[in-house]
């Protein structure tokens, strides 16, 4: 029997590669927890679309989703890869009790996105009751001040944002105005939330400085000098446009012209010229809805100024409420029967708002994450004034350093020669013991590179990847990491707390502790994994039970598996596969295939085990292909328990993450007696995922003993690739 469909799909995916490349097939993707604060002791749920940049259509081109949690140095404390099935993942992610409190990031991205170091980040935040709380110290007051565009320009009309905080970052609301040095106003100041803006020109020889209050208490701030040899920038919102402007007191006289261009991480979506100080309008429907940077450069295309701005309104949320009592039933339909996939979340609602819309902005910005209960009380634009973003250069990629997971896992890696061999076209073997199906084989190109496919993975293994018929140790095999090994810097809030939030951390734990103490009585349900193709092989079977136990390995092929020799040359065994009269025209490699438990072995290994503990020998003497290699046989070893006992193999020791098994999660039966006497302290009342062929069908969940408010979150992605939100509240009590 011939096997060569991995050879195939690898093939297939080189071939394409360029295409992709050209129709700009590229991923994104949105994560949704359900909520954004945690105990440890909780678990993390969580959603993940992935769809095409271009379309916002869920996509077909990866298979697998990676998921990290990050702590505060940024060091990953969990890793997974999770099936994606029409484009979506729903998962959980348990936070262990030796978690320290602090501000974490839940990242996910495709391997595909790894090209362009493309990522989807969530900023959580986890509080361990069980540990010592050491409040942090405490310092004075902050003003900070943030000129549109970066800058203070003399001569021109500069727009100020001010923020007023206290140690933890929380804001302190002031009253104030601005002041020159003759004692003139110039602006009245008053803030929201510990954030202010003004307008000003600052005038040459000028010094300006802002009088305010705090309670009853008069303070005073010089603000930054004006420069006079800058740039800057000025963005006006209108009900239907955007209007820029540079802000410049000195480029005139050197360039004539300059030129606007909005962008996101990648794309330029306008760029047009227009005189040097002139007005630059902009259509909002010209414009996708997300967060771009307006930038002016001059006509060398150097950035003189930019701007951050998020286009699009954040929905008022639904004020539709159903009141309910514990325990009882209710059903949700879904309405939109255009949805491909859709998923609902109903949780105990937190005393902070969260908005999709602030998600899908936090994820890209590197400075600390902005709350969603700023946007009700003042522009979103004034926050981003505060905010930074590491988007890189826009360039056009003419090669990629990884190809798509469409099927299966790929492990990427290449093999270096310790002296004068050459690298090309080594064949690079992948086996897991105990498991003969996973077994995989991949050919190093010119420069040693390999990309070994791995076929359907359950969790972590240990695994081995060796060069073969490299028993002399003539290569180096150096595995790429299989995860982001850094990310930029994320700049976080300082832990906060105070009396309302720790009665609320010790209500929760409470509920939690009852929670998982009748956790045994409420498991998730495992999914039926994915089976794994067969291989049918005409295998040769030998139980060495049957026959007499020689002591020593190539005694026993020698007097009952005639159609293997052993040769020796020097102090080095080789195995010589004898093929039947039908197959004589054929012209032999040389090259064969051991595995011993599932690894892949040498002559001089097996032939120096001990045969008392080998329970079956099979094997194929005939022509076999394997990915890429063909070979003139395969003999496989079996240990009594398949365990490797005593068993060292040789090549790279190498731990593999793979894939975590798919969950349907628990929800209870509150019309079942058997559980009247069981305590339901739920605050995740559901958590679900349905596809195109049941999207039509309601979603049902029985409320808690937890009284209070609960939020119901409906998303789905439409065919045509419109993300659907909806969000409902459930009353309990």
């Amino acid at each position: 029997m011939r096997s060569f469909r991995n050879y195939i799909v690898l093939s297939v995916l080189f071939f394409q590669l360029p295409a992709f490349g050209q129709g700009n097939i590229q991923e994104e993707v949105l994560l949704v927890t359900n909520k954004d604060q945690f105990l440890t002791g909780e678990n993390i749920y969580f959603q993940g679309f992935v769809t095409s940049s271009k379309t916002g259509k869920l996509s077909g081109l990866s298979s697998l989703l990676y998921i990290e949690l990050l702590d505060e140095n940024q060091n990953p404390i969990y890793q997974t890869k999770l099936t994606l099935e029409q484009g979506l993942i729903v998962g959980d992610l348990f936070i262990s009790t030796l978690i320290k409190s602090g501000n974490y990031d839940l990242i996910a991205y495709t391997r595909w996105m790894k090209n362009r170091k493309d990522f989807y980040r969530v900023p959580i935040t986890i509080y361990n009751p069980f540990e010592i709380y050491t409040p942090p110290i405490s310092k004075s007051p902050q003003m900070r001040f943030y000129p549109e565009g970066g800058k203070l320009v003399r001569g021109a009309s500069n727009k100020v944002v001010v923020r007023y905080s206290d140690f933890q970052e929380q804001g302190i609301s002031f009253k104030g105005k601005l002041v020159d040095d003759l004692g003139e106003k110039q602006a009245d100041i008053n803030s929201v939330d510990g954030l202010a803006q003004f307008s000003f020109i600052p005038e040459k020889e000028r010094l300006y400085q802002m009088i305010y209050t705090e309670g009853d208490v008069f303070k005073f701030l010089d603000l930054p000098v004006a420069c006079e040899n800058c740039s800057s920038i000025s963005m006006q919102e209108m009900p239907n446009a955007y209007i820029f402007q540079l802000i410049d007191n000195h480029a005139k006289s050197q360039l004539n012209r300059a030129s606007i261009r909005v962008r996101d991480r990648h794309n330029i979506y306008i760029e047009m010229g227009n005189e040097l100080l002139g007005l630059f309008k902009i259509e909002k429907t010209f414009l996708p809805n997300k967060l771009l940077r307006a930038e002016i450069l001059d006509n060398q295309g150097v950035i003189m100024a930019d701007r951050l701005f998020y286009n699009g309104a954040f929905p008022v949320l639904s004020k539709e409420e159903r009141l309910l009592t514990p325990r009882s039933y209710i059903e949700f339909s879904v309405l939109d029967s255009n949805l491909s996939v859709s998923t609902m979340m109903v949780n105990k609602r937190s005393d902070h708002p969260r908005s999709l819309q602030l998600n899908r902005i936090n994820s890209e910005l590197i400075s600390p994450p902005l709350q969603a209960k700023w946007t009700k009380s003042s522009d979103i634009n004034n926050w981003l004034m505060l905010s930074k973003v590491a988007w890189p250069k826009i360039t056009t990629l003419r090669s990629f350093d990884y190809m798509p997971e469409y099927r299966n896992d790929l492990l990427q890696g290449f093999i270096k020669a310790n002296g004068d061999q050459s690298v090309e076209n080594q064949i690079i073997t992948f086996s897991v013991p105990g498991e003969e199906e996973s077994l995989s084989l991949a050919k190093s190109d010119s420069a040693g590179r390999f990309l070994l496919n791995i076929e359907y993975i359950e969790g972590d293994r240990e695994a081995y990847i060796s060069v073969l018929n490299d028993d002399a140790n003539l290569f180096e095999i150096k595995m790429e990491d299989e995860f982001y090994t850094e990310y930029p810097k994320f700049k976080k809030w300082p832990l906060y707390y105070d009396s309302i939030l720790v009665k609320e951390i010790l209500d929760k734990s409470i509920h939690l502790q009852v929670e998982n103490a009748y956790h045994h009585l409420k498991n998730d349900r495992i999914l039926i994994s994915k089976e794994k193709e067969k291989k049918i092989i005409n295998f040769r079977t030998f139980k060495v039970d049957d026959y007499t136990r020689f002591p020593t390995v190539r005694d026993s092929f020698i007097e009952y598996i005639p159609e293997i020799g052993i040769s020796k040359s020097d102090n080095d065994y080789d195995f010589e596969i004898r093929w039947p009269e039908s197959l004589k025209g054929y012209r032999p490699t040389g090259v064969y295939l051991i595995l011993f438990d599932g690894v892949v072995a040498s002559p001089e290994e097996v032939l120096s085990y001990s045969p008392y503990n080998i329970k079956l020998i099979k094997i194929l003497a005939e022509r076999y292909y394997m990915g890429p290699a063909k070979l003139d046989g395969l003999i496989y070893f079996t240990t009594m328990d398949g365990d490797l006992y005593g068993f060292e193999p040789h090549g790279l020791n190498y731990f593999y993450k793979g894939r975590e098994r798919q969950k349907q999660y628990y929800t209870p039966n509150h019309n079942d007696p058997l559980e009247m006497r069981i305590p339901d302290r739920r605050s995740m009342l559901l958590f679900k995922s349905k596809n195109r062929s049941d999207s039509k069908t309601k979603y049902g969940l029985f409320t808690s003993d937890i009284s209070g408010e609960y939020e119901v979150t409906l998303m789905g992605i439409s065919h045509s690739g419109v993300l659907f939100h909806e969000i409902k509240y459930l009353f309990v009590e």
